[in-house]
């Protein structure tokens, strides 16, 4: 099953350490919620700390 929609993906290029390992973000979509993913791996927006919210509001200059 495709988690991603076309319309509703972001490109982004965002690097960060989650779960004590650093974790390389290629796109922000919507699904049920908001997620990011490396391809690979996908995280929801709301695990995320704030450090790592405000660095990728300002990526999306939100």
């Amino acid at each position: 099953k495709e988690l991603c929609n076309k319309k509703n993906d972001r490109e982004i290029a965002l690097d960060f350490s989650y779960n004590n390992r650093i974790f390389h973000a290629k796109y922000l979509f919507l699904g049920n919620d908001l997620y990011i993913t490396d391809t690979l791996n996908v995280i929801e927006l709301k695990e995320l700390d704030m450090g790592v919210l405000s660095r990728l509001s300002k990526l999306l200059k939100i």
